[in-house]
């Protein structure tokens, strides 16, 4: 399953609208997974860092340490270890990290 396909998925939570979100699709999968929602904080807080032009908070340490730790559990979990939004959330985490 792509992104794209989740609006159409039946285990979605819900729906985004707004025009301050920039990609609606990947921001309704993160509220329905504590996997891909820790990642995008994790992403946003070193976004954040670099706007500011500071290295790595401790802030943005902490979302990489809830990351991994939620990360742990969920791959524990035959079913969830290997659903779409845990595997975009590794690629998505993996990326972050050789950047």
């Amino acid at each position: 399953m792509v992104f794209g396909e989740i609006r159409n998925h039946p285990n979605r939570c819900r729906q985004i609208n707004s025009q301050y979100c920039t990609n609606p699709t990947w921001l309704a999968a993160a509220i329905c997974n504590p996997v891909l929602f820790q990642v995008t904080l994790y992403a946003s807080s070193l976004h954040m860092d670099g706007l500011y032009g500071s290295e790595q908070s401790m802030q943005s340490l902490n979302y990489k340490y809830e990351t991994i730790k939620v990360l742990n559990k969920v791959l524990k979990d035959s079913t969830k270890a290997t659903s779409d939004e845990t595997i975009s959330a590794v690629l998505f985490l993996g990326s972050i990290l050789v950047s």
